[in-house]
């Protein structure tokens, strides 16, 4: 079961790195059906689009729900706590 959910993360993660090469490529818009939105700048940091970041909204993919449960689990086991930074 551990090995599964490393191999699944480790797809995600692989996911995410091709999918933001395509996402630099790309030519962006600001205008979203999207019920809230931000765009970050990787190297900067600096907010470069927002629409409702503050809003709360309930997990919306099965990748984050299997990072949340990965890092929930670290929690659980005192490898993590709720102040450790992790990168994706």
């Amino acid at each position: 079961m551990k090995k599964l959910f490393q191999f699944i993360f480790i797809t995600f993660l692989v996911g995410t790195i091709c999918s933001a090469t395509t996402a630099n490529a790309a030519i962006l818009s600001t205008k979203t059906s999207a019920r809230s939105s931000i765009l970050i700048d990787q190297k900067t940091g600096q907010i470069i689009s927002a629409y409702n970041e503050n809003k709360r909204l309930p997990i919306a993919s099965i990748s984050k729900l299997l990072v949340t449960y990965l890092i929930e689990s670290k929690i659980q086991q005192h490898k993590f706590n709720h102040q450790t930074k992790i990168h994706i």
